[in-house]
């Protein structure tokens, strides 16, 4: 199927971390899950797919050398709260893939004034080094208005230099 459709993108759903860190010990991860890891990695490679990528949540720093040895090369997605540090991990892994950490509590209704100050601390420097895809830091939630998500959405474009970057407005 890899070879009839030639897939960019390999990605696989694992929920491997909680907010603290990983569920299973390096040790255990290396004896279970590292196998299945490596095959996926090697075909992916052999392929020519140019990303392998775990969606987990809570704190994955400690789960990026693990996968990194087995050909994943992205995590996501990237949450604030559970102490992942992309800036560290930039420093550490820098051909890792990257994505999210911008907090998404700061577009729910009432915190709009975090936006700017969310998105300018982390997502110009993060560009300048490379492999980074700015988002939220997971899915949005309830309490996020139309008018803030347009506000993030069109920064995001601008900071991006995207020629497309105005996001739908609201009329008065």
């Amino acid at each position: 199927m890899i070879e009839r459709l030639r897939p960019e993108i390999i990605q696989c759903g694992e929920d491997m971390c909680y907010n603290h860190g990983m569920f299973i010990s390096p040790a255990h991860f290396r004896e279970f899950c590292a196998p299945a890891y490596r095959e996926i990695g090697e075909i992916a490679r052999d392929c020519g797919v140019a990303m392998v990528a775990i969606d987990t949540d809570g704190n994955y720093m400690d789960l990026v050398p693990l996968v990194e040895e087995c050909g994943v090369n992205c995590i996501y997605p990237s949450e604030v709260k559970a102490g992942n540090d992309l800036f560290a991990l930039r420093e550490q892994h820098p051909n890792f893939i990257t994505m999210g950490w911008l907090e998404k509590e700061s577009v729910n209704e009432g915190r709009e004034h975090l936006i700017e100050q969310e998105v300018m601390t982390k997502v110009p420097p993060l560009l300048a080094k490379g492999r980074y895809f700015p988002n939220l830091d997971h899915g949005i939630q309830p309490l996020v208005s139309f008018e803030s998500l347009c506000k993030l959405m069109t920064l995001l474009h601008k900071v991006m230099g995207n020629p497309e970057g105005e996001f739908p407005r609201i009329r008065p």
